[in-house]
């Protein structure tokens, strides 16, 4: 977490996930890297956006030429509700 001007804040790191309920020959296990931008529109209320990289291959005992893997982009509204 790295705050570069007055209310935004960077950040980057590890994302771990389970996905639940997954169909035969699909992997639970998700592991990616996030990095995003938040901004504090008051000292309560902020908006961020985030990009997920999915590092896992979620094909069980799949040849190296298939692969799936989970990558995602949010966008979020937030309200804190303490400092």
């Amino acid at each position: 977490r790295y705050t570069f001007a007055e209310g935004f804040i960077a950040y980057a790191g590890p994302n771990f996930g389970l996905l639940l309920d997954t169909p035969d020959g699909i992997k639970s296990f998700n592991f990616a890297l996030d990095v995003g931008l938040s901004y504090d529109i008051t000292d309560n209320i902020l908006i961020e956006a985030r990009y997920d990289y999915g590092l896992s291959n979620l094909i069980e005992n799949g040849s190296s030429n298939f692969s799936s893997k989970l990558r995602n982009f949010q966008v979020g509204l937030a309200y804190r509700l303490e400092n």
